[in-house]
């Protein structure tokens, strides 16, 4: 800072809170009236922006720390929430519907937030005179347990949710399931929602732009559902050109949803089909060069898919 408030990367407005990272001689301010994190390298005025509200909607953030792989957590105060970082980036961890609250998941105007040795997280919860503790981080190279599902399933998936929540459907477990459950990670407690319109086996989920989720196929089925994460609803949409179990889908940078492979039952597939959720409807859309079942496909960064594998013991890879 040069003792005059501003927005520019030398400048602060109502810094709050800060960390000096020794190790990497690099010092972490929360800019609360700019609405940022700015990180400072050591023999530099000049502030780099690591989070702010370009990339997720900040209100003066206050507390700010680093757990032990350098990962940054938040308190973004008035919003009355934790955020973290991982490999993949911000997420929100405590107090994710933004609201006020004294609910055991719940903060209030919280101010600053430290880690223990063991990975656990005390939060400063201003406006309700407490102090909390979240069981939020595992140490690296270990695992422990959390709360169990309400029925044991294999063959389902898993999405995360734009609330932090994780929303698993289907499965098998003697038969095809239709359930679906959401997993709270501030509580590490399981809730059932809404169940799917059909028992699911084999299918896929894709987390849209909107922040529904759609499920496809499974179990030899050309249909596909929505999941609405605010209603917990689920909504029919248009059906695939064919059956699939087993095959893959990608979310592409245009907003659609790009199908590939699987099997029908009664052969393996090298056809491929895109969903439009602006119209729900599928169309068809180039084949693989080779029939394809329990493939991987992988989103690069320069907008292309990558399908490898699948049955039966393929080691071709091959680019849409």
């Amino acid at each position: 800072g040069t003792g005059s408030e501003g927005s520019t990367s030398t400048t602060l407005r109502n810094p709050r809170g800060i960390f000096l990272d020794e190790n990497n001689s690099t010092l972490f301010v929360a800019d609360c009236g700019n609405n940022r994190i700015q990180k400072f390298r050591f023999g530099s005025f000049q502030g780099e922006t690591i989070l702010s509200n370009g990339t997720f909607e900040l209100n003066c953030p206050n507390g700010i720390t680093l757990d032990n792989e350098g990962f940054v957590f938040v308190v973004d105060s008035n919003n009355h929430r934790i955020i973290g970082q991982n490999s993949n980036g911000f997420h929100c961890l405590v107090g994710c519907n933004q609201s006020a609250g004294s609910n055991r998941n719940q903060l209030s105007s919280p101010s600053n937030l430290q880690f223990d040795l063991f990975g656990n997280i005390f939060v400063v919860d201003q406006q309700n005179h407490r102090i909390q503790k979240f069981d939020l981080i595992i140490i690296a190279g270990q695992w422990k347990s959390t709360g169990n599902m309400a029925v044991a399933r294999y063959g389902h998936t898993a999405s995360i949710l734009s609330n932090g929540k994780v929303l698993i459907t289907g499965g098998y477990n003697g038969g095809y399931l239709n359930s679906a459950e959401l997993y709270d990670p501030s509580t590490g407690n399981w809730t059932t929602t809404r169940t799917m319109s059909v028992a699911r086996y084999g299918h896929t989920a894709s987390i849209l732009s909107n922040g529904k989720v759609l499920v496809t196929g499974g179990g030899y089925l050309n249909s596909a559902e929505l999941y609405d994460p605010s209603t917990g609803n689920w909504t029919t949409t248009g059906t695939m050109s064919v059956a699939r179990y087993g095959h893959t889908a990608s979310l592409l940078s245009n907003g659609k949803v790009l199908v590939t492979g699987g099997d029908t039952g009664s052969g393996y597939l090298n056809s491929a089909e895109l969903y439009d959720p602006s119209t729900g409807n599928w169309t068809t859309t180039g084949k693989m060069s080779v029939a394809r079942y329990q493939h991987t496909a992988s989103l690069l960064s320069n907008k292309t898919i990558l399908v490898t594998g699948g049955c039966c013991s393929l080691n071709s890879a091959e680019l849409y």
